[in-house]
């Protein structure tokens, strides 16, 4: 168990399962298996916004872009919200007449 802090890295591990109906019915009884397993980190599902910022009164429209996982992606508000006056659609496309100055927090979802 663990995560993961480099990617790129790969290796193998070794398991072994053993039948537990040892002597409990017709059959092989007390089978060991062995196998073996890879696992290789990707480099991790990437997410951004440009541009990064607008002017409150004029149109903005920017896009949200991903990469490294498959498209299609989907976008979706996941917590805080957008700037009032802009709206995110579902393929990334951020756009409105933001109505406020200031800065706003909020993230954004994709899903492959």
């Amino acid at each position: 168990s663990g995560t993961p802090t480099v990617s790129g890295n790969s290796g193998s591990m070794v398991f072994e399962c053993q039948d537990s109906t040892i002597n409990s019915g017709p059959g092989p009884q007390g089978v060991t298996q062995t196998g073996s397993l890879s696992l290789t980190v990707d480099p991790g599902f990437q997410i951004s916004l440009s541009p990064l910022s607008g002017i409150a009164g004029l149109s903005y429209t920017g896009a949200v872009t991903s990469s490294q996982g498959t498209s299609p992606y989907t976008y979706a508000l996941a917590s805080g919200q957008l700037t009032p006056g802009l709206s995110l659609a579902s393929d990334g496309t951020l756009t409105g007449t933001p109505s406020v100055v200031g800065t706003t927090t909020f993230e954004i979802t994709a899903t492959d």
